[in-house]
């Protein structure tokens, strides 16, 4: 005996085989968007064509439409489930192929109206994957028989309803071929636009991606030029620590007299600060790679202030005017906090003025550009040095102090890249430096 339930069940597993699961690929995201495309298009012409129905007074079509975009409009909302991709696309051709079946019927299998089905068969190769033929083979399969037996035997052998008043049929078969084009220019429109559409998106791809392989590049030559200039640098206070060692060792030896012993051990405790300098600085270089960039609304004179609070522990007789008033701009904190830090600390640290002083103010542009600029009455950089002093390792002259690593200026570098902004050196002289910073397009 013939099991119906068996049947259906059959039918569903044979569906769900077929449902490919592309969870948040790429490539599922732009075929849903072209579904999406189709499917708004289709309904905007339903729409449309519901105006002359009305006013040749073909209720049943009228009808027959509104249940048709009822039913697209339901199918589009369920693309946003996952994993209902390659079933929407299926029941959406099953609708067009019932709406184009019933109106042949109701309307006495009009010649023009079963020529839809040709409509079908031209878009659905195109709609369907090589890994869903069997979906394709069914749809085309039921379109094709559909075709030639309602030319055929559809006034003799299917349901006819008949309720095509003979004088309408001229202006209907009218319509039907203004409908059938219009969907066809449709079609033909949205293949042009979306084609565009995917190779302007493909070109920006390419361009994101050659931005990354670039700054990749330039970042490897960074980290590699760093590593190098690194170990160089940290060799020098171990190699100054193991020779006073020996100088100690030989003083302890020979019995010599302790004065220069001391000597010895007080240079030792210079040295290992600047290898502890050396060693924090490293991390912090390092770590700049590393943080987040959590963008969060800053209050920048406050900002400012918190930065500088610390600073002024360590430089008693120094000075800093904070002189920047009601600018607010969305960044991450850390690598802004980071370089106002390393440009004031830059500012005092190489100063032989009798009270180093750092003023630091800025604007904020028509276009929400936001400028910042630090300036300190220390030593001033020379020409040759301009060019080179956001370099790992680069000191500033030839001044040679136990707190500096010459990493502070590449740290704020690093740092401005960071959230996309700009660091150069504004202007310098034997009065002291000027450094701009230049942070785009902040709220």
């Amino acid at each position: 005996m013939f099991n119906l339930r068996v049947l259906k069940f059959s039918f569903l597993r044979f569906m769900s085989k077929g449902i490919l699961y592309y969870e948040d690929d790429l490539a599922e995201k732009n075929k849903v968007q072209l579904l999406n495309a189709v499917a708004f298009l289709l309904n905007c012409l339903n729409i449309i064509t519901l105006i002359p129905y009305f006013l040749i007074g073909l209720y049943w079509q009228i009808l027959l439409v509104s249940l048709m975009i009822v039913s697209i409009f339901y199918l589009s909302l369920l693309l946003k489930r996952k994993n209902t991709f390659l079933k929407v696309k299926f029941w959406g051709f099953q609708t067009v192929i019932i709406f184009i079946f019933l109106s042949s019927a109701v309307h006495g299998y009009t010649l023009v109206f079963n020529q839809f089905y040709l409509i079908l068969l031209a878009s659905i190769p195109f709609v369907f994957s090589s890994s869903e033929k069997k979906y394709l083979f069914i749809l085309i399969g039921e379109s094709v028989v559909l075709y030639f037996v309602q030319i055929l035997f559809g006034e003799s052998y299917l349901i006819n309803f008949k309720l095509l008043p003979k004088e309408k049929e001229s202006s209907y078969i009218i319509l039907m071929l203004i409908n059938m084009f219009s969907y066809l220019f449709g079609l033909s429109y949205l293949s042009v636009v979306t084609k565009q559409y995917m190779t302007n998106k493909l070109k920006k791809v390419s361009s994101n991606l050659y931005s990354a392989k670039n700054l990749l590049s330039q970042q490897n030559h960074e980290l590699q030029t760093f590593g190098m200039a690194a170990t160089h640098s940290l060799k020098t206070p171990l190699f100054i620590i193991n020779s006073f060692l020996n100088k100690i060792k030989e003083n302890v030896q020979s019995n010599e007299n302790t004065t220069m012993t001391k000597y010895y051990l007080n240079l030792l405790r210079e040295s290992n600060k600047l290898n502890e300098k050396y060693s924090n600085d490293l991390i912090s270089y390092s770590s700049i790679y590393t943080i987040s960039s959590n963008f969060k609304k800053i209050n920048l004179k406050k900002l400012v202030d918190k930065s500088c609070s610390i600073l002024l522990l360590k430089y008693k007789n120094a000075t800093i005017e904070n002189n920047i008033h009601d600018i607010t701009l969305y960044s991450p904190e850390l690598p802004l906090n980071i370089i106002i830090e390393n440009l004031v600390d830059n500012g005092l640290k190489y100063n032989q003025s009798e009270i180093p002083q750092v003023k630091i103010y800025g604007k904020k542009t028509i276009d929400k550009t936001v400028i910042l600029f630090v300036e300190d009455n220390g030593i001033g950089i020379r020409d040759d040095y301009k060019e080179r002093i956001f370099e790992p390792f680069n000191r500033i002259n030839d001044i040679e102090t136990s707190l500096g690593s010459g990493l502070g200026l590449a740290i704020a570098r690093l740092a401005a890249l960071k959230i996309n902004a700009s660091l150069e050196l504004f202007s310098s002289n034997q009065n002291g430096s000027i450094f701009k910073l230049i942070i785009k397009n902040v709220h």
